[in-house]
Order: structure tokens, then C-alpha cells, then sequence
């Protein structure tokens, strides 16, 4: 289960919210009902905190997408800021870095609702396309050239791979061969990041 913890900013405009632990199935229906909470508060921009989420599963992702469609649909916003690389690295390999914003970190966040506020109030049409995704020091999907022994390269960030026979994911540091632990599927980690079943 996921601890939430709730703060206000920016005129009570802007709601931050702090998330820790994973974000699995058992803390997805909690995230969901606070968000919907905040919206029938009349709270359409929120900022949340994902410095203490380590892994996030496939209902994590889900309501992670279904949360910034609704606040959108309400005409507010929702960002995600602070997440690791690994999270990041995730989100980007699921081609999802143009529906849920991500930011490097609370300033940005607040920066970047705040334009939203002012644009909101002003009357403005809102644009999706002007959200763009942030990646810290863009370098979460870039490889180190380190090599082991084995001459295997060591990846800078570990890749979260998707397996292709059960759709559990699996953490990979450097390439090579593997085997799911779920179903036990081998697969191949090449040296440029891409994933062979």
C-alpha cells in the first residue's frame, strides 16, 4: 500500500502530493479515489511526488494514465516530478512520455502549473502539446560504454523490460542473456538496448 501525504501551494491552487512506496494494484484504487476527490474539491492541478515511488506496475501505469486523462478532461493538469530513472526509463519505453508529464522536480512542477493556472484563467484554450517531458540531465535511456569481463556493456540506467510471453517486467543491468523469472521466457539484452524473445 501506498503512503500519500497531501499539501496545498500557490494560493491553494496547486495541491502537492507525496507518494511512498510501490505503486501496484494495492495502492492504485487509493491514488485514484484521492485524485477523484481532489477533483470534486474543485482541485485541478496537482503535482505529485514520485521520489519515494520505486517501482510502479502495470495498474500503477494504468492509473497513472487514467488519472491525467480525467484531471484533463476537468480542465486542469497533472504532473509527476522527481521520479527516478529507472520510472522514467519505463514510462519512455512504453512510448507514454507525451500523455503523462514528467518532470525533474518540484520547482518545475509548480513552474509549470503555474503557467497553467495563468493560461487557465486567462481564458486560453489549453494545448496538451505544450507539455513537454523533462528528463534529468537527459540521460535516462543513454549507456555508459563500461564493459564487463564477459564483454557484456554495463547500462547507465537499467532497462525495464516487458516480457513478451507473460507481461511481467524484469530489471536488466547490462546485456546479455536472461530468462523471466515468471515464466521463465529466455531473451537476449543486446548491447544497444534492444530486446530479443
Amino acid at each position: 500500500m501506498i503512503k500519500t501525504v497531501q499539501t496545498t501551494e500557490k494560493n491553494g491552487k496547486i495541491t502537492l502530493i507525496n507518494i511512498e512506496g510501490p505503486l501496484t494494484s494495492d495502492g492504485s484504487s487509493h491514488f485514484e479515489g484521492l485524485i477523484s476527490s481532489l477533483l470534486a474539491e474543485n482541485s485541478y492541478f496537482i503535482a505529485v511526488n514520485f521520489s519515494q515511488v520505486d517501482f510502479v506496475s502495470s495498474a500503477g501505469i494504468g492509473v497513472v494514465l487514467f488519472t491525467s486523462q480525467l484531471v484533463r478532461k476537468r480542465g486542469g493538469n497533472i504532473v509527476f516530478f522527481s521520479a527516478s530513472k529507472e520510472i522514467i526509463s519505463l514510462f519512455s519505453i512504453l512510448n507514454l512520455t507525451k500523455t503523462v508529464i514528467l518532470l525533474p522536480d518540484k520547482k518545475e512542477a509548480v513552474r509549470f502549473l503555474s503557467r497553467e493556472i495563468s493560461e487557465s484563467a486567462q481564458n486560453k484554450t489549453e494545448s496538451t502539446d505544450k507539455a513537454k517531458n523533462i528528463l534529468p540531465d537527459n540521460t535516462a535511456l543513454k549507456t555508459e560504454k563500461a564493459v564487463t569481463e564477459d564483454g557484456n556493456i554495463i547500462f547507465n540506467n537499467p532497462l525495464i523490460i516487458e516480457c513478451a510471453e507473460c507481461g511481467s517486467f524484469v530489471r536488466v543491468h547490462q546485456s546479455g542473456d536472461y530468462i523471466c523469472p515468471s515464466c521463465h521466457t529466455e531473451f537476449l539484452a543486446k548491447k544497444d538496448g534492444t530486446v530479443v524473445f
